[in-house]
């Protein structure tokens, strides 16, 4: 599927720098009333992807070596430890 979007852009015509709104005066060359307006037409595609949700019985259960932390809840919560490889945000009140 592919849509075609129209950006508005001003450009200066005496060095080329770029705006995505008009100014009176250019930032890179100082001229004034430099800017002109310019439509860009870009296309934009989508990708319909093949993968659609499945039920919880279909999902295949994969056994991954854990690191054990040490500690017995954390590890409880991260189901036996980290997952090399994996990101963790812990969080929560002191103490």
């Amino acid at each position: 599927m592919k849509t075609i979007r129209e950006k508005r852009r001003y450009t200066c015509q005496v060095c080329g720098t770029g705006s995505v709104r008009w100014l009176g005066r250019c930032p890179g060359c100082g001229g004034y009333s430099t800017m002109v307006e310019e439509v860009v037409t870009e296309e934009k595609r989508t990708v319909l992807s093949e993968n659609h949700p499945k039920p919880m019985a279909e999902i295949e259960e994969t056994r991954m070596t854990r690191i054990p932390t040490g500690l017995a809840e954390v590890d409880r919560v991260l189901g036996g430890g980290i997952v090399p490889g994996a990101f963790m945000l812990l969080g929560g009140d002191p103490g």
